[in-house]
């Protein structure tokens, strides 16, 4: 029985070695730093290592050149300020310091419960299938589960009766 082409066979000795040298992740790393003092640090060592050791998607006989590795990384380091997802977490501290604080179970006022629970955003409307209908999504992490009028959470969640009246 042979295993050649199975996971199990030895590499074919006619692929690229793909490791990155310790020299050549240094390269990139200064590289990096120079340009993007404070955001290089989010990137690791192993992470560039992963991205520098593919096969080159324009020669596939060779691994990733260190200029094509160290530019990828510094268009994600780019994009990554300017979209501003170095201040998600300063935007998550934000939010969780100005939550409001869920109603007791006990109170039984529909309209409290269901305040809170839209303000939780636990429920929302993401997208329509074929037919037209809301597709509502939950966030069980964030939906108070003492609110007693199901029915009425799912239509303050996703607009009015569907389908709409003829």
């Amino acid at each position: 029985m042979s295993l050649s082409g199975s996971p199990f066979s030895a590499p074919s000795p006619d692929l690229p070695d793909l490791t990155t040298t310790a020299q050549e992740l240094e390269i990139i790393s200064a590289t990096l730093a120079s340009d993007y003092p404070t955001s290089h640090e989010y990137l690791t060592s192993s992470y560039i290592s992963c991205v520098s050791s593919q096969v080159y998607s324009k020669d596939v006989s060779i691994r990733r050149p260190v200029e094509y590795t160290t530019q990828k990384l510094l268009d994600l380091l780019e994009w990554r300020d300017e979209s501003g997802a170095t201040r998600v977490p300063e935007f998550i501290s934000l939010a969780r310091r100005y939550t409001s604080p869920l109603p007791s179970p006990s109170d039984d006022k529909i309209t409290t419960q269901l305040s809170a629970a839209l303000n939780k955003n636990a429920m929302y409307v993401h997208g329509y299938s074929k037919l037209g209908m809301p597709i509502v999504w939950l966030r069980t992490d964030r939906k108070p589960w003492f609110v007693k009028d199901v029915q009425s959470e799912i239509l303050a969640s996703s607009g009015p009766p569907w389908p709409p009246p003829r």
